[in-house]
């Protein structure tokens, strides 16, 4: 069962990760940053600022490092 966990964590880590970094991805457009999955809107401003800092930063402080600690932990346990 622990395992089963593991695998199934790790088979969905890298695809969120690189889900909560896509948030910060903005590229220069007439000399305005935008979000690149969404170029409506503007990078740092308004609902993306607050995404990016309570959603993003957490989540890839969460499946980015916790997600493999928790795992290395188990396994080392184990």
């Amino acid at each position: 069962m622990v395992s089963t966990v593991i695998i199934l964590l790790f088979l969905v880590h890298p695809q969120i990760t690189q889900y909560m970094f896509d948030s910060f991805n903005c590229v220069d457009i007439d000399g305005e940053l935008r979000v690149f999955n969404d170029l409506e809107v503007k990078c740092w401003e308004g609902a993306h600022k607050n995404w990016s800092m309570f959603v993003g930063l957490p989540g890839i402080l969460v499946w980015g490092i916790g997600i493999p600690l928790f795992a290395f932990l188990v396994l080392r346990q184990y």
